[in-house]
């Protein structure tokens, strides 16, 4: 206390007063007398003035005039939330209920807010987590750092903001007030102090696409302690975000996911997991993981800056942020894991270059990580039913794995619900040999034949083919056998990268002729082929086509010790470079040869149904399931409609179908003549002729067209009639309309309803 006696409080013995502006809590103060009359009034203005400051140069000040100041917009959010108190370098002080004043350290007044319900209730709504000191000079010594670190200590991850010189709050007197005016030679600091290597310039969007650059030092991460007391994963979230994840990932977590059917809200989900309805099952990744937590989106993930920016990264600069930071670092170091899991919203939709886990896991392979990444291909979260241990989740969508380079591939060890990291190289493999020349490679285990039985029809394709035969488990993955002894089921794509390194593969020198995949594949659903396909020619540069056999199949000799391929439903003919990237081939019966490449005669070519123009001028046929499409969700998640955009377009996209339904309402016409489109700005404010329970399809359209992107990558433009076809055979469109009370759809497209 003032007389210098040790005095012992409880925080519910501070004189605390909430600071609200229309009724909305925006802060506390601890100040007492005239100062905190003037707090409250400041806390009143706009909030937008709250941004205001004016900071005074070095040497002579008219402090607390903003005269001579030079005006800066403050670094945090709109929605931060602010402390007044008095303070200084090292202490704050504080007055107790009794009229009795104490000075305490940074880390004592961190403990105090922690234990304050008017903190904890306003920290726990939907906010930036950002928290502003409006007490002087605390920036300038141990105090703001301590009071951080203590709030950070009591599971509170806020991002503080102070001063380094004294402050002055602005009120209303001739003008407007709620401005901040800092003494001579002040600046406002952030803690925690950026912990990087060398702080590192990256490329990044604003929020609304545009390019930016940011430096690694300038981005708001958190560490969140597993239930061992280490580092488990690093946190890009903020606010009441972040918190929740601080708690739930503190639990035991229980290594188990839950695919959510199509349909199903997040919602329902949980009633259903409450219910006792248990859908989870084994993580797709082993229990020895690290976790990086952020808001994704297929082609990049969402971050928040220190001055209260968003800004999105790809997958090679977020790679790149995360070999900069201290944190990540510190996670690698103290989990050693065998994968890295993305805990972020679509990120392992694109498989290909672009997306957002595939640029990410080849960049952190360059850094010489060698760990698998595992990302979700929709909207995912980590969800704590009883409250006493944590799960993951996936809505109408699964998890995807990706390794590249020296990185381990992830499968499933057999007849135990346990995933492990197994590297290519170490995979038994034996050439399949046609006198003394290698045709192909087989992993079924030595002496046990390269495929049973014939139970088919059979075919001896192209001379040169390259064959490769294995087993197949009844979920039409692929089964390898590691050297030391595992039996381990993989994905296609973790099995084109066992076979690129087989020895028999490597000594080919590369290949020109088909593949084809001798194994037993579903004759419905996801087969392992495309995936196989796009990993053997992504990594090691294999352009020409991969036969994938249908249904029940194999390899066996004929009498010349040739490969002979027997199946039960022909192939279906894998070839990015073709106009069917995949095409179902069922070649005629009797002893016919069967190429493999292209419809014989009597044969079903499996050409799709409609039609459209690539860039190029060829006419591209396709089917509705080919093309690349999202469902826009609204700001409590429901389904309000689809995007058929990519890229930031895409991303914009979904971001605007977050916002409240009533703001989609809201339409601005620009006047004929000169326009600030696509600024609304001049614009005359007109309501929208539609319902609000109406459908969005957002897509590129003109007068007498629309532009699509199919699954491969490829780009073609199609009549108003081919668009309807597409979305009137979608499952999830077709749900909606069942449903939808206003049957309006109203089409986000430019000049296509001139």
């Amino acid at each position: 206390d003032l007389a210098g006696e040790v005095r012992r409080f409880e925080p519910g013995e501070v004189q605390v007063r909430p600071m609200v502006r229309g009724g909305e809590q925006v802060g506390l103060t601890f100040l007492g007398g005239s100062e905190r009359s003037a707090s409250l009034r400041w806390a009143g203005e706009p909030r937008s003035e709250h941004l205001r400051t004016f900071l005074h140069p070095e040497g002579s000040s008219s402090f607390p005039s903003s005269k001579g100041a030079a005006e800066a917009r403050g670094p945090w959010r709109t929605d931060a939330t602010y402390v007044a108190v008095r303070g200084g370098a090292d202490s704050f002080e504080l007055r107790l209920k009794d009229g009795s004043r104490v000075t305490v350290d940074g880390s004592t007044f961190g403990h105090v807010m922690s234990g304050l319900t008017s903190f904890r209730r306003m920290a726990d709504e939907p906010n930036g987590g950002t928290l502003v000191l409006l007490a002087g000079q605390t920036a300038a010594g141990p105090a703001a750092r301590d009071f951080q670190q203590g709030l950070a200590s009591a599971g509170w991850h806020q991002l503080v903001v102070a001063p380094t010189a004294d402050v002055y709050l602005r009120t209303a007197l001739l003008k407007r007030g709620g401005q901040i005016v800092v003494d001579r030679g002040g600046s406002w600091r952030t803690f925690p102090e950026p912990a990087v290597i060398t702080n590192r310039q990256l490329d990044a969007e604003s929020a609304y696409g545009a390019s930016t650059t940011i430096r690694t030092g300038d981005v708001r991460v958190a560490t969140l302690n597993g239930h061992d007391g280490r580092p488990l994963a690093v946190s890009f979230l903020i606010g009441d975000e972040l918190h929740h994840h601080v708690q739930r990932l503190a639990l035991p977590a229980t290594h188990r996911t839950s695919l959510v059917p199509e349909g199903m809200d997040g919602a329902r989900f949980v009633q259903e997991m409450k219910a006792g309805r248990d859908i989870s099952q084994p993580s797709p990744w082993p229990e020895r993981s690290a976790y990086v937590v952020s808001h994704g989106f297929p082609e990049k993930v969402q971050l928040e800056l220190v001055d209260g920016r968003t800004v999105m990264l790809r997958g090679k600069e977020f790679a790149e942020l995360l070999g900069d930071l201290r944190a990540f670092g510190d996670l690698m170091a103290a989990r050693d894991p065998e994968a890295l899991t993305l805990l972020a919203c679509s990120t392992g939709e694109m498989r290909g270059t672009g997306g957002l886990a595939h640029d990410f896991q080849r960049a952190l392979a360059v850094q010489g990580h060698r760990q698998p990444v595992v990302a979700p291909t929709n909207t995912a979260g980590t969800y704590s039913v009883k409250k006493d241990v944590w799960s993951t989740h996936v809505l109408d969508g699964r998890w995807e794995t990706f390794s590249s380079g020296r990185a381990s591939v992830l499968g499933e060890l057999h007849d135990q619900a346990r995933w492990v990291p197994v590297d290519p190289a170490e995979v038994r493999s034996r050439p399949i040999m046609q006198g003394d020349r290698p045709v192909g490679v087989s992993f079924w285990r030595e002496n046990a034949g390269d495929a049973g039985q014939p139970q088919g029809r059979t075919a001896r394709l192209r001379e040169g083919t390259f064959h490769v035969a294995t087993e197949s488990d009844v979920d039409g993955r692929l089964v390898v056998h590691t050297t030391d002894g595992r039996t381990v089921h993989v994905d296609g794509a973790a099995f084109a990268r066992v076979v690129g390194n087989s020895e028999t593969f490597r000594a080919m020198g590369g290949l020109r002729q088909p593949v084809v995949l001798a194994a037993t594949t579903p004759l419905s659903g996801r087969t392992p082929g495309a995936d196989f396909h796009q990993t053997l020619r992504g990594e090691f540069g294999v352009t020409s086509p991969v036969l994938e056999l249908r249904g029940a199949a194999g390899l066996h000799a004929d009498g010349h010790s040739r490969p002979v391929v027997w199946f039960q439903d022909g192939w279906t003919v894998h070839d990015r470079d073709a106009a069917v990237p995949a095409q179902v081939v069922r070649p005629p019966a009797g002893p016919a040869r069967a190429e493999g490449l292209t419809s014989l005669p009597g044969t079903e070519s499996g050409l799709g149904r409609l039609q459209g123009t690539e860039p190029s001028g060829d006419v591209r046929r396709f089917e509705p399931g080919d093309v690349r499409v999202e469902q826009l969700r609204g700001k409590s998640k429901e389904p309000i409609g689809f995007t058929f955009l990519t890229g930031a377009e895409r991303s914009a996209s979904l971001r605007w179908g977050a916002e409240p339904g009533r703001e989609h309402l809201r339409t601005f016409v620009q006047r004929e003549g000169s326009s600030s489109f696509p600024s609304s700005k001049g614009a005359m404010e007109v309501p929208a002729n539609w319902r609000q329970d109406s459908m969005y399809v957002a897509v590129r359209g003109d007068a007498d067209s629309f532009e699509l992107r199919l699954t491969d990558g490829a780009q073609v433009r199609v009549d108003g009639s081919t668009l309807g076809r597409v979305m009137a055979e979608l499952p999830k469109f077709q749900r909606m309309a069942e449903t939808n009370a206003g049957g309006s759809v109203v089409l986000l497209a430019g000049r296509s309803g001139a």
